[in-house]
């Protein structure tokens, strides 16, 4: 997987134009191969292998329909699952966006409080292989972690190994709970353990 070196901010909006290396093949489901990110730290796995079930009478975990019905977004009036914070205070939404060929690609937002930027995305790709879902966003605070749902879909099904399917990636790389915490702590004497440690210590002494 490729990553896009450096940081560069706008206040509006950045487009990555950076390809991956080791990209997936044509006519086959994107997945997190595909990824490219503004910064290099950060890593994506499917979580969820593409081919969850794009029913409700199929797995709620893995299909971004049922976890919009089941957990709540805007659809139905619930929580926004579009709109999550990491552990720095930065804010995360999902959007997609029509690029070359007509098709859909998918992209993750980053805002800062100050300025807006494509922190990861996945372009569409010809003949046919695109995104055309991608709803949801789940931060793990203590993990550190980012959890996304999107659906492939090929419009070219003669060209295409597959119709369409719903997978989960996973993002690592973000500050975790524990990190945050450190942190803020402030440091013990010289020579003693760090402030998390005697805290640990105090709840489960030694025998």
């Amino acid at each position: 997987m490729a990553h896009l070196p450096g940081r560069i901010a706008t206040p509006i909006l950045l487009v990555l134009i950076a390809v991956p290396t080791w990209a997936s093949t044509p006519g086959k489901p994107l997945d997190c191969s595909d990824m490219v990110f503004l910064e290099p730290r950060y890593t994506c796995t499917e979580w969820v292998p593409f081919g969850c079930a794009d029913t409700l009478g199929g797995n709620v975990f893995c299909s971004g329909a049922s976890v919009e019905i089941q957990v709540g977004s805007t659809l139905s009036g619930g929580i926004v699952r579009n709109l999550v914070h990491d552990n720095e205070g930065n804010q995360y939404r999902v959007e997609r966006v029509i690029g070359q060929y007509g098709l859909s690609s998918f992209q993750i937002m980053r805002y800062d409080g100050l300025n807006q930027e494509v922190f990861a995305r996945i372009d569409a790709r010809s003949p046919g292989d695109q995104i055309d879902r991608g709803d949801n966003l789940y931060f793990d605070a203590v993990g550190g972690r980012l959890f996304f749902w999107v659906r492939d879909l090929c419009i070219q099904s003669s060209l295409c190994t597959y119709t369409r399917g719903w997978w989960v990636g996973v993002i690592d790389g973000f500050p975790t709970l524990a990190d945050v915490l450190q942190d803020s702590l402030p440091p013990g004497p010289p020579g003693s353990p760090g402030p998390l440690a005697l805290s640990a210590l105090k709840a489960h002494p030694a025998p």
